[in-house]
């Protein structure tokens, strides 16, 4: 503030002058550490859809070798050693794909796109064709999406693929028949996903650890334990919710609550 003499002419400037060197010093050493965490964070990304391309192609080679193997008729003892091959080599796939699944979602930005969930449905059981147990597993979906239903495709196709994965590692082979049914219903403001089977279920013990990291409920478990964790992960990362509710020996069901998006187009 300048200030004067009575006949205007300036005396003196009035003020306090503080010296902003070192504030400026913090926001360039902020800056930097933000590129650089920028710059780790994609050479992250980067290795870790490399590691897993390279990991799961030659996989899927044994695997299509295997397939050759079964067709020239091997004998018992060496169609059960192909079996217990193929039976490794799938659960090593299935815990490079959850590793790539849960960098994905800790990652990416959510994107919304219109989901059809019989179309999501229909790709995951393509995807888990393979899995032992699929084909006596009795699928029962109902869909009400009446009201257009928004969200991340990606994330949804993860969190159906491991329900239903689940489902069919934890059958009841004592049963007469597996069942899976999901119902979905939309509205303007949430999708309402309900899925249960008729398995060997969770017992009471275990029922506030399912959705930890690596944590397996039953003994007879060949799974990563991060299925359910990352399901768990993935519905938050969509600002939802996700239930448990088991009775042991006899079901397990979900109750899921997914935000609608809703698309800026409609």
């Amino acid at each position: 503030l300048m200030v004067n003499d009575k006949e205007g002419k300036p005396l003196y400037y009035d003020g306090t002058l503080e010296d902003i060197t070192e504030l400026k010093a913090s926001e360039e050493k902020l800056k930097n550490q933000f590129e650089e965490l920028q710059k780790i964070n994609s050479e992250l990304d980067h290795f870790v859809y490399s590691v897993s391309h390279d990991l799961r192609a030659p996989l899927s080679s044994i695997l299509g070798i295997l397939n050759i193997a079964d067709l020239e008729n091997p004998e018992a003892t060496q169609k059960k050693y192909l079996g217990m091959i193929r039976k490794s080599i799938s659960r090593l796939d299935g815990f490079i794909k959850d590793i790539l699944d849960y960098s994905r979602n800790t990652r990416k930005e959510v994107q919304s796109e219109k989901i059809d969930f019989l179309e999501i449905m229909r790709e995951v059981q393509s995807n888990l064709s393979h899995m032992s147990g699929m084909d006596r597993l009795k699928i029962t979906i109902e869909i009400n999406d009446t009201v257009p239903f928004y969200a991340d495709r990606i994330r949804m196709e993860v969190i159906m693929n491991n329900l239903l994965s689940n489902s069919i590692k934890y059958c009841d082979c004592t049963k007469e028949s597996s069942v899976f049914t999901m119902s979905v219903s939309t509205s303007v403001e949430k999708a309402s996903i309900k899925i249960s089977d008729n398995g060997i279920g969770i017992k009471e013990e275990h029922m506030d650890k399912v959705f930890n990291m690596f944590y397996k409920a039953s003994e007879t478990s060949t799974g990563s334990g991060l299925g359910l964790y990352i399901t768990r992960e993935t519905i938050s990362k969509l600002d939802g919710t996700i239930k448990v509710r088991s009775e042991f020996g006899q079901y397990t069901a979900f109750d899921i609550i997914i935000p609608n998006l809703k698309s800026s187009k409609e």
